[in-house]
């Protein structure tokens, strides 16, 4: 252990892109996506082979407050996105230990290769110890998304100096990036905390800001509040960690990891049940086409991207039909029927079928059946349905 190293786990994000599973009460960190033991714990658990409890900060809202045994709990009371958080963690750290090195690590990543992963972070805590003006990124040359981060190293090398970073780069870009031979960016950071700072309170006080306390640092992520800056950029280092880092941040993502039938879908069954419920109101469509709707009033119905379809919800079953019309109905029961490349949630003992689906996700709660298209699973089309739940929530107070 390095007594310096300081670990920041970064666990409050809104998790909006694994939702309907992801939810207030059960954040995307604490989920089993892949096995019983969440991300979180694995994250906490690595973490804990780097630093010392006293060393190792973990950043959430107070529902995770539970979680945090073996480390120290920064609560995050609003999340706010990942500059005020990581700036006002490292401001505390900085304050306790004016030398510190800062590892931030997010809480949601799959790691696949621990070992090899923890070799990375310690090797370059070596470099870092004697760089004392840089901030170390961490690489994959997996497959090019616009959704992440885009560094483009000077090298070929393990271990380069950036040429450029940019945060989720407009689709002209990405052929100029890809041919640069771009990295995609892990969202792991290693600083020293003092450095960090001063890189801070030069940029706000180039933006006229007079304080650089988290309240004044603006709510977006980190990414594009200083590392994309070009003024930055030549302090920028890169660590290639190919090939065993992967984010699961959304639903197709899952797919790679989980066991799927001869048609590519992927069926989730699971007992939990959420404690925030979704109270039931009229239907809500979001670019979806017309469609035939029975309820009995128990699910909230989401339709999101959708083509024509039918829909029926009784509370110990839901069938989805996708055919195009004209077909005779099928019987209600419990099973993909020609489906493909589908993606379906089942919470509870609830018998669920999916008729003729192509992609996308359908997920069924005691409270809710949603279904979307794989554009916006992928898209990030489910925040526009929890932009909609939260205003009907507010209409209701």
């Amino acid at each position: 252990m390095s007594e310096a190293l300081h670990v920041v786990i970064l666990a409050g994000g809104g998790g909006q892109r694994l939702w309907p599973w992801s939810r207030k009460d059960r954040p995307k960190p604490c989920l089993p996506l892949l096995n019983d033991r969440s991300l979180l714990k694995q994250t906490l658990d690595r973490a804990s082979q780097l630093a010392t409890a006293q060393q190792i900060h973990l950043v959430a809202g107070p529902e995770l407050v539970d979680w945090a045994e073996g480390c120290q709990f920064l609560e995050e009371a609003v999340s706010r996105n990942t500059a005020p958080a990581i700036i006002s963690a490292v401001t505390e750290i900085a304050q306790r230990d004016p030398t510190a090195l800062v590892l931030v690590v997010p809480a949601d990543h799959h790691v696949q290769d621990p070992d090899q992963y923890l070799q990375y972070i310690r090797n370059t805590i070596e470099k870092a110890a004697s760089a004392p003006d840089r901030l170390w990124l961490f690489g994959t040359s997996a497959e090019s998304d616009r959704a992440y981060g885009f560094i483009v190293p000077e090298n070929l090398e393990p271990v380069s100096s950036v040429l450029e970073f940019v945060e989720k780069p407009a689709a002209a870009d990405q052929p100029r990036l890809d041919d640069a031979g771009a990295l995609r960016n892990c969202g792991v950071l290693l600083f020293r905390a003092q450095f960090l700072l001063d890189l801070v309170g030069a940029t706000m006080l180039d933006d006229d800001s007079r304080s650089q306390s988290a309240d004044s640092i603006p709510a977006i992520s980190f990414d594009h509040f200083l590392l994309s800056r070009p003024e930055i950029q030549p302090h920028l280092m890169v660590v290639r960690v190919d090939p065993i880092w992967h984010d699961l941040g959304s639903w197709p993502a899952l797919r790679r990891w989980h066991d799927v039938d001869d048609q590519g879908n992927l069926r989730f069954q699971i007992d939990t049940s959420p404690i925030e419920r979704i109270e039931p109101g009229s239907p809500i469509s979001i670019r979806a086409e017309p469609s035939h709707l029975e309820s009995d009033g128990v699910r909230q119905l989401v339709l999101l991207g959708t083509g024509p379809l039918n829909l029926e919800s009784v509370r110990d079953g839901v069938t989805v039909d996708m055919r195009e019309g004209g077909e005779d109905p099928i019987e209600s029961g419990d099973s993909l029927s020609d489906c493909q490349q589908l993606i379906c949630l089942v919470e509870g003992e609830i018998a669920v079928q999916v008729i003729s689906a192509r992609g996308g996700l359908v997920a069924v709660s005691p409270d809710l059946v949603l279904v979307a298209t794989e554009a916006e699973i992928g898209s990030g089309g489910l925040r526009d349905v929890l932009k909609v739940l939260e205003q009907r929530e507010g209409e209701c107070r």
